[in-house]
């Protein structure tokens, strides 16, 4: 069973009482619940889409089966208008199993290589993950300026109104040997 954590400065297995400072360092004791993926970043403000601000957030995805998961994939379904774009970047956790750390989710990590995932069609191999292994993910949440000029357009204002504010349903797939794990999806 795969299994996300945030991330903590403080030490290995620590809580983690503020997703929101979870930017590296070591696996918190503290996982991602059930449906809370979606919610991995701020909502976006006024002063994101000026300064078309990224935003950063380290997670440690834990094999905590008793097998291994071979050809481990991860990709991204987006909801149509949104708002948001998001990118991974998986990284290997140094020998006392911690990753690099960033002071502020505006920071970009230095050793990370992002990748866009949007679709199954461009999936993200993440290699093998064995028994009890670990696997550091940073996720890159990225402003799509022309979606919310798109929404917020005179025009569009006036044919539909104000636009309801809503979560936007990004759901993070993980896939390995050729089966889904619908148990991960958020």
């Amino acid at each position: 069973m795969l299994k996300l954590y945030y991330t903590s400065k403080k030490g290995k297995d620590e809580l983690q009482s503020r997703p929101d400072l979870s930017l590296g360092g070591f696996k918190s004791a503290t996982a991602v619940p059930n449906g809370s993926v979606n919610n991995l970043f701020s909502d976006i403000s006024l002063y994101s889409v000026v300064r078309g601000q990224n935003e950063f957030i380290a997670l440690i995805i834990k094999n905590e089966g008793s097998v291994a998961l071979p050809n481990l994939k991860l990709w991204f379904n987006f909801p149509a208008n949104c708002q948001r774009e998001v990118e991974v970047a998986a990284v290997e956790l140094s020998v006392d199993g911690s990753m690099e750390g960033v002071e502020s989710p505006y920071n970009q990590p230095y050793h990370a290589t992002f990748h866009k995932a949007n679709g199954e069609e461009n999936k993200v191999e993440l290699g093998d993950l064995d028994a009890d292994e670990e696997l550091g993910l940073w996720f890159k949440g990225i402003v799509d300026k022309e979606a919310i000029k798109e929404r917020y357009s005179d025009e569009k204002l006036y044919e539909d109104g104000n636009p309801k504010e809503e979560d936007e349903d990004i759901e993070i797939i993980f896939e390995w040997g050729g089966e889904e794990d619908d148990d991960d999806e958020s």
